[in-house]
């Protein structure tokens, strides 16, 4: 039985065969996943429909799912974190280093 709100089937099988140390990218559409993650890599698409789901709706629910030792935020051109850093960072555990590093 299932003791957190994650009940999509396959992000809990991406998960589930993930192990130690593995991660994950929660990225929006324009994120290029095409040039930016390795083929081998295992996406799972979200999307419904623009506007829908948002990293801020996903995140939460993967954080009830699953232990997070560290996080990565993408930084803007000019080597600034993006207004919305501050909000993941508040909704990361407390004592969750959050890096930002600029985008490929």
């Amino acid at each position: 039985m299932l003791k957190y709100r994650l009940i999509h089937p396959e992000l809990i099988g991406a998960l589930a065969a993930m192990g130690h140390g593995g991660q994950i990218l929660l990225a929006d559409s324009n994120y290029d996943v095409t040039n930016n993650v390795s083929q081998s890599a295992k996406r799972v698409f979200l999307n419904l429909a623009p506007g829908i789901l948002s990293v801020t709706d996903i995140l939460p629910v993967l954080l009830d799912a699953i232990s997070v030792e560290g996080a990565t935020g993408m930084l803007s051109s000019d080597g600034h974190k993006p207004p919305i850093a501050d909000e993941f960072e508040k909704m990361l555990p407390q004592g969750t280093p959050l890096v930002g590093r600029l985008a490929c």
